[in-house]
């Protein structure tokens, strides 16, 4: 009989005075399950992206950037628990992680930081391989707070226009956005194209969720018409729409097949299954597919 032993429950911390206008929080946590037997990792559709430091048990450590994800992304299978410390980000500050356009890692789950940060990513990784877990997250902070003094400040209208949506529950018009930070439609889209990676439609979608997802980590029953209200949505179908767009399935779906819950809210989706195929509205697309996103995977560790 085999006994999986319950894993440590994650930790999550509030960022620093000067990253708390740009990061939601940082967290520690042990994904996967402590025994045999395979699990799939995935990374939940989100506006912002993360910088994650990751300790597979069957490979050396990873360091990467996943960049906004308009749909749910598998990264690989692991055979063993993954030790994980990062940092989620909000919208505006995608673009301060990368120092250039941030569409360019728009649906990439796992970039790794060596291409973006150079050998400042491979020093960042070699002091957190020495670091004890707990300690991993506030190394993070410092490491992005210190290239954000070395980049231009976050776009100010941009962090204006996320704001308006998130506190609208992105029921405000894109036109009516525009027009309250003082610029074009036209001139909105592009610089959402550059500072978030995302258009406006999409961060509103993808901040619903993102409020969607601490209900999804909770273990009482769900009131689905009351939490699409609550949330921002038009109706229960609504929701139901929105979500199977982002995962690929309806919630009663998504939420009876074997996944571990603790990690929802770190924007995470753990997969204690492999033997049934996804759902074939959830696959990769084309250019981050099959071997692609295995690279991308694997050169995180070199």
């Amino acid at each position: 009989m085999v006994v999986h032993r319950p894993l440590p429950e994650p930790e999550r911390m509030a960022p620093p005075h000067e990253l708390r206008g740009l990061t939601n929080f940082g967290y520690t946590a042990l994904f996967g399950r402590d025994g045999p037997g395979a699990f799939e990792l995935w990374r939940l559709p989100a506006a912002g992206a993360q910088l994650v430091f990751a300790e597979p048990r069957d490979g050396p450590p990873r360091l990467f950037a996943s960049g906004p994800l308009p749909r749910a992304q598998r990264l690989l299978p692991s055979r063993g628990p993954i030790r994980a410390a990062g940092i989620e980000l909000r919208p505006a500050a995608t673009s301060l992680l990368l120092g250039g356009i941030a569409a360019s890692i728009q649906g990439q789950p796992a970039v790794p930081l060596a291409e973006l940060w150079g050998q400042a990513a491979l020093e960042l990784t070699h002091r957190l391989g020495r670091a004890p877990p707990g300690a991993r997250p506030a190394i993070l902070f410092e490491a992005l707070e210190q290239r954000m003094r070395r980049e231009p400040p976050a776009n100010v209208l941009v962090v204006a226009a996320v704001e308006l949506i998130e506190t609208t529950a992105g029921t405000m018009r894109m036109d009516r956005i525009a027009e309250r930070i003082g610029v074009t439609t036209r001139h909105l889209l592009r610089l959402f194209d550059r500072h978030v990676g995302c258009s406006p439609k999409q961060v509103a979608r993808l901040a619903r969720f993102a409020r969607l997802r601490s209900h999804l980590a909770g273990s009482a029953a769900i009131d689905w018409a009351g939490l699409a209200a609550e949330l921002g949505y038009a109706d229960q179908s609504h929701l139901i729409a929105d979500f199977r767009r982002l995962l690929g399935e309806t919630p009663e779906q998504f939420l009876s097949r074997p996944l571990q819950q603790r990690a929802l809210d770190l924007g995470w989706l753990i997969r204690l299954q492999l033997g049934a195929k996804p759902s074939p509205e959830l696959v990769q697309p084309a250019a981050f597919a099959g071997a692609s996103c295995r690279s991308s995977w694997e050169n995180c560790s070199r």
